[in-house]
């Protein structure tokens, strides 16, 4: 498909109560095991994430299960393959935000993504995998929203495996030093997840400005440090967060990593 990106603009007659709930950019067949999944894009009024700030969120989930019972069944697998955080349980992002998506996309709330809704994404932007890792659906979608939206920031667990090109658009979250080196060998810029603030910084990475250690000086909106390797700034560090249980799950699970003992705790 060819778009004349240059023509595109924001209606500005366009009222809020206007604006589409959500976009279905997505709809097909995983690239991780080929099972049925969709990519939704919303946010389009405003979105509420304190961290990220006003961008759009894209949610990629199972298409014919409950995000909560694929956790359950180990059926999302298809979305998150074999992400550290999935396998501890340590993930901070699960949370009722998919399930709520889930929902709506049931109810038929959502719009199917055709050309002319490119409109809804030039100045704003995007955060590239809310939920899910952005590899599982086409890069070409990515490709195609990050040509016009005005910034963008993503992070994929799966980058030793998916399609290279998507490390143009997003970060290798890593969580070791090993982890990190691989990544940047491959040309990835990375994100890398510490378990403790006393957790030394490599001569290469900075503190996450939006992160509580790093003053929550701004946010991911405002920031655009985390748009892969669009960029050649240092690469962002952050504490492990989020429930209590969850940074245990993370901090037991590498330091069995690291032992080399089995991780596996789903």
């Amino acid at each position: 498909m060819n778009f004349n990106f240059g023509e595109l603009k924001m209606d500005n007659k366009i009222l809020k109560k206007d604006l589409p709930l959500g976009i279905i950019v997505y709809d097909g067949p995983s690239k991780i095991d080929g099972k049925p999944i969709i990519c939704i894009v919303n946010g389009f009024d405003k979105s509420s994430n304190t961290k990220t700030g006003n961008m759009l969120q894209s949610w990629i989930i199972r298409k014919d299960i409950h995000p909560q019972d694929a956790i359950r069944t180990k059926e999302d697998y298809s979305i998150c393959k074999d992400c550290f955080k999935r396998r501890t349980k340590s993930c901070y992002v699960v949370s009722y935000a998919p399930s709520s998506v889930y929902r709506a996309f049931k109810r038929g709330s959502y719009l199917k993504f055709k050309p002319d809704m490119l409109k809804y994404f030039v100045g704003r932007k995007l955060r590239i995998g809310s939920y899910g890792d952005p590899s599982a659906i086409d890069t070409s979608i990515w490709s195609l929203l990050c040509s016009v939206v005005k910034g963008y920031c993503g992070y994929s667990s799966n980058w030793g495996h998916c399609d290279q090109t998507l490390k143009y658009y997003c970060m290798a979250s890593v969580n070791t030093e090993e982890e990190q080196n691989k990544a940047i060998k491959k040309g990835w810029r990375t994100f890398r997840t510490r378990p403790y603030l006393e957790t030394p910084l490599l001569k290469n990475e900075i503190i996450c400005p939006a992160s509580k250690e790093g003053g929550e000086k701004t946010d991911c909106s405002r920031c655009g440090m985390c748009c892969g390797s669009a960029s050649n700034k240092k690469n962002p560090v952050i504490v492990v967060h989020g429930w209590r249980h969850k940074i245990r799950y993370f901090r037991e699970g590498l330091k069995n990593k690291e032992n080399k003992k089995k991780y596996i705790m789903i």
